[in-house]
């Protein structure tokens, strides 16, 4: 499977990658492959058995067996003035069946992935993946956490993971050639690269590894203390991919495309309050940056009109002015997520505040008693 990037005319995905763009992988590991097992620091791939040196019930550790989906056919495709969409029903071991759709809205750089799984439950240790091979070489990788932006080149805390990306909606890729943005809606853990064996020391599964390849961790029952032992019934993975010039910016393309899948546009009615003053169109609430972003609308919980969440994925500290220039704005306040420690920011019937990278501030709105 090929995605072309039209206005640079260039295919998005790496065909020569063992796997194909969004290919099911099903793993399956001996039973050696326990929570207290620890495997040599060696650096040995998982091809062939990977002992410890000590004998377990199971014999050797190893990657006992790697399947993928195969035996497409299609069930149903639409095109019409809004979208092409295709979908296709699959063979996937350790599943009574899978389908995969694709979505091309038409007019976007956007293409939307979802993968409607009937997974068989077993005792079984195993992994389900989906792996997005791109075709960008040495690319930089930056991954949006809870709170925060991380990446490869980012600092870690020392001893964390480094063989799994824990994101919160989506990961950037650029090179010279491309900007990507990918993201996952149902599924948090990702791996770059490689798919890494999921015990210590995280061997990788095949060589070389693949700098532009994201791994979707989407299903495993390998971890035993809180988690189920087995893994099944109906889930649905969906994933979006778009792509911009290499002069893009990938966080603000990572945003952007993590908001269209997770947070897409919901029409309300309702009633206004004085209808003379509003126009056919306009904002609630805009911004002047594209690096800063609303992250949702709520009720407050300390007797204000509403709370505008906020948060910054800048690289730096910035100046950000808030307008809600179709509301009777009294004043604004500024403070924690729990609308704590909150210190005045009116400006111009808005706001205007400073935040640091990775703030995530509420903004306490109070408008004028009518």
């Amino acid at each position: 499977m090929s995605i072309v990037d039209k206005a640079l005319d260039l295919d998005l995905v790496d065909t020569n990658s063992p796997f194909g763009f969004g290919q099911y992988v099903l793993d399956r590991y001996t039973s050696a492959l326990q929570t207290s097992l620890r495997l040599p620091s060696s650096g040995a791939t998982a091809h062939a058995p990977v002992a410890d040196g000590r004998e377990s019930h199971g014999g050797p550790v190893l990657l006992r067996s790697r399947s993928t989906a195969g035996h497409g056919v299609v069930v149903d495709r639409v095109s019409n003035a809004v979208e092409q969409r295709l979908t296709l029903r699959l063979v996937a071991a350790g599943a009574e069946r899978l389908e995969t759709t694709y979505r091309l809205l038409k007019g976007l750089r956007r293409v939307e992935i979802e993968q409607r799984l009937a997974k068989l439950a077993t005792t079984e240790k195993e992994s389900v993946y989906f792996v997005f091979p791109f075709a960008l070489v040495e690319p930089a990788v930056e991954v949006e956490l809870a709170g925060a932006v991380g990446g490869p080149a980012a600092p870690h805390v020392p001893g964390s993971a480094a063989h799994l990306a824990v994101m919160r909606h989506w990961i950037s890729l650029r090179d010279s050639a491309s900007t990507v943005a990918w993201s996952s809606d149902g599924a948090a853990l990702a791996h770059l690269g490689n798919i890494p064996l999921p015990f210590p020391p995280f061997p990788p599964t095949f060589e070389p590894s693949r700098p532009g390849t994201i791994v979707s961790w989407a299903m495993n029952n390998v971890w035993d203390t809180n988690f189920p032992l087995t893994q099944g019934g109906e889930a649905a993975f969906r994933y979006a991919v778009a792509s911009a010039a290499p002069t893009a910016d990938g966080r603000q393309l990572g945003r952007r495309t993590g908001a269209e899948l997770t947070r897409p546009f919901v029409g309300v009615l309702g009633a206004a309050r004085s209808p003379n003053r509003l126009g056919a169109s306009g904002s609630f609430c805009v911004l002047d940056r594209d690096d800063v972003e609303v992250v949702l609308l709520g009720a407050s919980q300390r007797g204000h009109a509403f709370v505008v969440y906020l948060h910054s994925t800048a690289r730096e500290t910035v100046e950000v002015s808030v307008a809600l220039p179709d509301l009777d704005v009294e004043r604004v306040l500024a403070g924690t997520f729990l609308e704590r420690e909150l210190i005045d920011v009116t400006r111009d019937g808005g706001a205007r505040l400073r935040l640091d990278p990775g703030d995530y501030v509420a903004l306490a709105v109070d408008l004028v008693a009518r």
